[in-house]
């Protein structure tokens, strides 16, 4: 959980794995006995909310530009897997047929990774399109860290738990079609359109490669929302509503 790390702090909390701010120091302890008691009050466990989609007709649609150097994390919880169709996590893409850009979801019980890029929207079928499945092994009811990771001009990386799964080393699939959706519990592609029964939490969005350290780092806390080069991140701690903030806006 969340709390003061600062060992230099009255209320440093050694058991808390990432800082939330609240760290008090002496200096900032005033005489008035109210204000002395307020500084050593209990400060309550902040609660981690995950925004939750029905597999019925929930999704979250964010338009936003795609970026040939870039870099996508989320966590997520599929509630159920292996419906006989794919489940998308994410994916930022046009909605058209064989909408250019990619799609990481659930298919049959694996992880599956498609990439696109016959052009912002394709009538027919094209050669430019890798479509990877049974890539690992995921569990319903279990919460995975994804990330994406773009080096701009000739590989692509895919993440589990920190953990490099697969790979995409082709120059040509770094085509980029302006603003597109990133979208959330629904893969849509043309008249394809499949809702997922998942939890998604803490989704950023970064205009560079992150490396294997940093990937792990966000794992462990999550992003700031301050972060030199961080374009979007939604963390989704609303608790209630049906709106999802940018933390950087």
């Amino acid at each position: 959980y969340n709390g003061c790390t600062d060992e230099n702090a009255l209320n440093f909390d050694a058991e808390a794995l990432c800082d939330n701010g609240s760290c008090v120091f002496g200096d900032e302890v005033v005489s008035d006995l109210e204000e002395d008691l307020s500084v050593f009050e209990t400060v309550e466990e902040e609660q981690d909310y995950s925004m939750s989609f029905d597999g019925i007709d929930d999704y979250v649609e964010i338009n936003t530009e795609q970026l040939n150097n870039f870099s996508l994390t989320a966590s997520f919880n599929l509630s159920s897997i292996d419906n006989g169709y794919s489940q998308s996590i994410i994916q930022h893409k046009a909605n058209c047929s064989r909408g250019g850009g990619y799609i990481i979801g659930e298919d049959n019980g694996y992880l599956r990774w498609v990439k696109q890029w016959c052009g912002e929207c394709s009538s027919s079928s094209c050669g430019n399109a890798v479509n990877h499945t049974n890539i690992i092994e995921i569990q319903a009811n279990q919460w995975y860290d994804l990330a994406l990771v773009s080096n701009g001009f000739d590989k692509q990386i895919l993440y589990l738990n920190g953990n490099a799964v697969d790979s995409i080393e082709n120059p040509n699939s770094f085509e980029v079609y302006g603003v597109q959706p990133i979208t959330i519990g629904k893969w849509h592609d043309g008249n394809t359109v499949e809702h997922s029964n998942i939890k998604i939490n803490n989704v950023s969005y970064f205009d560079f490669e992150l490396t294997s350290d940093q990937i792990q780092s966000y794992i462990s806390c999550a992003p700031s929302a301050s972060e030199e080069g961080l374009v979007g991140y939604w963390n989704f701690e609303e608790g209630t509503g049906s709106t999802a903030y940018d933390q950087t806006a």
